[in-house]
């Protein structure tokens, strides 16, 4: 709290993000008559657990209202001597309390109080070690114990960062602890928690903590105007200052429906009365122009912060932000959690000394700032600190981005931690790309140590060694392609000059043969000419000889002649003959040659389709090669879209950056064929159109309590029914770009589901008077059809004119709306849900047995498919009738095929219980929601595949429902709002486009996308 040193009569009543204290109940406005059934509640029970949302002032009620009330001796039996127990869990629950009851036992002991070390050994001996702790610090016989849980939910956080059975176990000892105290009555030990309201749920595992808080406790309620007005005038008036009446309406605007406000508007007016005294000396009333000077109850927070944080050196900047990062987390659920740490702690993380993280920690809590608190005064390496509220990590923009950033570093840890242990035992191999491409950016930009890393999962040695592996593993393998394709090719081009060759070879032998065979052809020719010639000289030499007969003298004159003719002719036919064996010789070698050639012609042949199927397999290789180097690309441009669309969803402030990563990484993962149902991809495209709309533009406000039943009225998919606890039924009209509504019926009574008739004439409602009613839609009038003794839980048509209920009076009731008869089907349970597969003609129905049956509506012959240790809440069957789906308490689905009732899968998919499961109309997703406040989207296909989830809304989901086009979905929630999700990356893409105002540069290319991928102007190019 910051004090005015020019004026000793004025001074700054408000203490900004801490607390109120006990010496500042003078000025606690606001919470007046609240503190008194706070203490009717502990004087009647010995226990009140004080339950309210973050920011609600829990605190500051108990030591400003509660604890001066309780001195003042309001609890008569227990009187006024009372000692106070401050404790809480941390990180060592036990440990905690054992410091504050040392620290708080009789200051006149001569050894200077108690070793917390022997109180932590009394604690720890039996369940009954608070009483005894108590009784050995025990001073006086009249003296009261209250001990003080605050910030009880640190428990729960404590259990889950741990997760051993170390952990488990000394929760429950803490919780028995405290309920063995208020259940004796030898020493008067009282107990009072603060526990914010949106951890009750974890309270349930714990049976004796869970009874108690059913009997004693008190929701804090929130604060209205007026009571608002008292809180900001009352402190003024007590500080000595004054403020005008437009001032005061001015914050009481502001303050809206922000569920940090009573913190935010103390910080707004610490700030405004800082600036006040230094601008005007308190001359003037506190007024608007002071207000808007700070930044409004919007910025003031942020930028009392940020001044902060750039007062500070860039070393120490770094420092700072991994020091927040250390005293904040976010949980499974997106909640901001405190991680209060010890300087030693932080200094290790932060890879710093600690003198200058004590620097900086008193930076940040000097007086008039309050970010950051801590028991000591005086800060040492033991000094444990943490933030003052949960406000700073919703309110400061550079913390937001701090906590998203962090989040998204242990969520990659963790992953790589689980991998290298399944690696270790066997189950699964090395990290391959995209999540090794992933794990490498993360070790680059977090630069992960040792002592962050323990506080997630001890093994952060084997962790990196695992992802080294999978890192030399991978360029081994690259370049081990690289080489093999380069020796195939090689290889494969001189086997193919090798056989052209032989090829080029035979095809000359082959002409060679050919030619021999065409001149031992034109032998024979001349051969058989010659031979001829002879014939006819011997024809001719006879013809001679019979004239010489005639002629005796022309013979004998002639016989010389005939003689030599003879001898010629008998030469020449010798030469015949010889040339008629030249060239039968001729023609054997010439069809030996062809034959020769033929065969070589063959073996040519069959080289060269050798050598035809080596070049195709080489090709073949070739094409492997440049394939895998373009699977390689396609998986570096989906390793980096999905990059870019995480950082998109974590980018605040640049909403046009935010925006065009967010549409880029779109565009890449639909190029390079990755999953068009990507998570990371949606959340990108989500938070984008998110940050680019008014923040609630998917929000239907109408209905004043939460909201149970979600149902589109059959052949008209523009109008939507919704139901609730306020007792209305409200028609919205999808069309309308406002999100209009008009109430459609109101009776004042809660309504538990409705349901309408295939052909759309008529709805059923039922409600908590255990009435099931008839809406005719035609006219609008209503009617009472039959009665349950106990809460109704479903409703279905089985066709047009049969309607069924369910109940917790163990009944389902079958009702013909015409003639009214019925039948009732009686179990020895409860009934959560029904459904009906009408072209089955069959009924689900879900028991707290627990159990699931299927019945046949023609004989009504059952099918009990599953006993077992989950309870189911919600049913769904799709609508071919082919599959089940089950939603549970503990927050798993179980998958049965309906044709044989086998369980074909299991998933953990929530936190809490499953209150709605439902198929879109084209059976490719499976929609669930529940207590944990998400929405989680399975494809049907697959449901490996990583499953879409809904988180940007914190209140418990009631209901949910699918358009007809299975492309949006509508989810409702507890606080009484609806909400509207795209589920098609498509449309979401087309939206966000035109809401694009630039270019991204060319350094943001190269920092978000790469230096070696071209650039594209995204606007143009997308657009064309």
């Amino acid at each position: 709290m910051s004090s005015n040193s020019n004026n000793n009569k004025m001074f700054n009543p408000f203490p900004g993000l801490r607390p109120f204290t006990t010496s500042e109940s003078h000025l606690f406005f606001g919470r007046e008559g609240q503190s008194e059934e706070v203490l009717s509640n502990l004087s009647q029970n010995r226990f009140v657990a004080v339950v309210g949302s973050s920011g609600s002032g829990k605190s500051s009620l108990m030591y400003c209202g509660v604890v001066p009330i309780l001195y003042g001796g309001f609890i008569t039996e227990a009187g006024s001597k009372w000692k106070i127990i401050l404790s809480r869990p941390g990180n060592d629950p036990i440990g905690n309390l054992a410091k504050e009851i040392a620290a708080r036992s009789d200051e006149n002991n001569s050894d200077n109080g108690y070793n917390p070390k022997l109180i932590r050994a009394i604690l720890e001996s039996s369940s009954n070690g608070l009483v005894e702790a108590i009784k050995q610090t025990r001073s006086r016989d009249d003296q009261n114990y209250l001990i003080l849980a605050d910030q009880f939910e640190e428990l729960f956080r404590f259990r889950k960062k741990f997760g051993n059975e170390n952990a488990v176990n000394e929760s429950f000892a803490y919780v028995r602890l405290i309920m063995n105290a208020i259940k004796q009555s030898d020493v008067p030990i009282y107990v009072v928690m603060t526990m914010r309201s949106d951890f009750i749920g974890e309270c349930a595992q714990y049976q004796e903590l869970t009874d108690m808080i059913n009997t004693s406790h008190y929701l804090i309620p929130q604060m209205n105007r007026d009571n608002f007005r008292l809180a900001i005038k009352g402190p003024i008036a007590v500080g000595g200052g004054k403020i005008s009446e437009k001032l005061v309406n001015e914050l009481l605007n502001d303050l809206g429906d922000n569920p940090d406000q009573l913190p935010i508007l103390q910080h707004a007016l610490m700030r405004t009365w800082d600036f006040w005294i230094k601008h005007s000396g308190g001359k003037e009333e506190l007024d608007v122009v002071h207000y808007d000077s700070i930044g409004r109850m919007e910025k003031a927070l942020s930028n009392h912060a940020n001044e902060a944080f750039n007062e500070l050196s860039p070393d120490e900047k770094v420092i700072c932000e991994n020091m927040f990062k250390t005293l904040t987390e976010r949980g499974n659920d997106n909640r901001g959690i405190r991680h209060p740490s010890s300087v030693e702690e932080i200094a290790s993380i932060a890879n710093s000394d600690e003198a200058t993280v004590i620097k900086i920690i008193e930076h940040f809590r000097a007086s008039g700032r309050s970010f950051l608190t801590s028991a000591d005064k005086s800060l040492n390496s033991a000094s444990i600190i943490d933030i003052s509220h949960e406000s700073l990590m919703r309110i400061w923009d550079k913390l937001k981005v701090w906590v998203d950033e962090e989040a998204m570093a242990i969520q990659m840890y963790m992953r790589l931690s689980e991998a290298a242990a399944m690696y270790q035992e066997g189950k699964i191999g090395l990290w391959r790309p995209p999540d090794l491409q992933l794990a490498l950016n993360w070790r680059k930009e977090k630069q992960p140590t040792l002592t962050w890393a323990k506080r997630f999962s001890p093994a952060f040695e084997r962790a990196m060694v695992y992802l080294e592996t999978s890192e030399k593993a991978h360029l081994a393998e690259e370049e081990n392609k690289i080489r093999l394709q380069k020796k195939a090719l090689r290889r494969s081009r001189i086997f193919a000059i090798v056989l052209g060759s032989a090829a080029i070879i035979s095809l000359g032998f082959m002409v060679y043969a050919i030619t021999m065979q065409a001149e031992s052809n034109k032998q024979r020719i001349i051969a058989e000419q010659q031979k001829e010639e002879a014939e006819k000289q011997r024809k001719e030499a006879e013809t001679q000889k019979e004239l010489a007969l005639k002629n005796e003298q022309e013979a004998e004159e002639q016989r010389e002649i005939a003689l030599k003719s003879e001898k010629e002719a008998r030469e020449q036919t010798k030469i015949a003959e010889m040339q008629r064996k030249i060239a039968e010789a001729n023609l054997k070698e010439a069809t030996r040659q062809k034959e020769i050639a033929t065969k070589q012609t063959q073996e040519a042949q069959k080289q060269r389709q050798i050598a035809d199927k080596k070049s195709k397999e080489a090709l073949v290789e070739k094409n492997k090669a440049e394939q895998a180097q373009e699977r390689t690309k396609e998986l570096r441009m989906l390793s980096i879209a999905r990059s870019m669309a995480v950082k998109s969803a974590q980018m605040e402030e640049k909403k046009d950056l935010k925006a065009l990563l967010a549409y880029q990484a779109y565009q890449f993962n639909r190029e390079y064929g990755g999953d068009q149902f990507n998570p990371d991809i949606y959340d990108g495209l989500y938070y984008a159109i998110k940050a680019k709309n008014n923040p609630e533009y998917n929000t239907f406000r109408g209905h004043k309590d939460a909201v149970r039943a979600l149902k589109f009225q059959p052949e008209d998919q523009h109008t939507l029914f919704s139901a609730g606890s306020d007792g209305e039924i409200l028609q919205w009209n999808l069309q309308d770009s406002l999100n209009g509504n008009e109430t459609m019926y109101a009776n004042g009574e809660i309504i538990r589901d409705v349901a309408f008739s295939p052909n759309g004439q008529f709805m059923a409602i039922a409600d908590d008077n255990f009435e099931v009613k008839l809406i005719n839609l035609s006219n609008q009038e209503d009617s009472i059809l039959f009665r349950h003794k106990n809460i109704i839980t479903a409703l279905a048509f089985a066709d047009n004119h049969t309607l069924i209920s369910s109940s917790t009076d163990s009944t389902i009731i079958i009702n013909d709306i015409y003639n009214g008869e019925q039948k009732k089907v009686r179990e020895n349970a409860q009934i959560w849900d029904l459904k009906v597969a009408n072209q089955m003609k069959r009924m689900l129905y879900l028991t707290n047995q627990p159990a699931a049956v299927l019945m046949d509506l023609t004989n009504y012959q059952k099918d009990i498919f599953y006993t077992g240790p989950n309870t189911f809440y919600a049913g769904a069957i799709s609508n071919n009738d082919s599959l089940l789906a089950l939603g549970a308490k503990n927050g798993s689905i179980a998958i049965f095929t309906i044709h044989n009732s086998a369980l074909i899968k299991e998933l953990n998919a929530h936190n809490a219980r499953i209150n709605d499961i439902t198929f879109s109309h084209n059976d490719k997703y499976l929609a669930s929601v529940a207590f944990d406040g998400t929405a989680r989207i399975y494809q049907t296909q697959n449901f490996d595949k990583t499953p879409l989830v809904i988180r940007d809304y914190s209140s418990w989901g009631m209901a949910l429902t699918f358009n007809d086009k299975s492309n949006e979905l509508f989810t409702s929630y507890v606080d009484s709002n609806i909400k509207r999700w795209d589920l098609d990356c498509k449309i979401m893409a087309n939206k966000l486009l035109p809401r694009i105002q630039r270019k991204m540069t060319k350094k943001e290319w190269e920092t978000y996308v790469g230096k070696d991928i071209p650039y594209i102007n995204t606007i143009e190019h997308y657009k064309q």
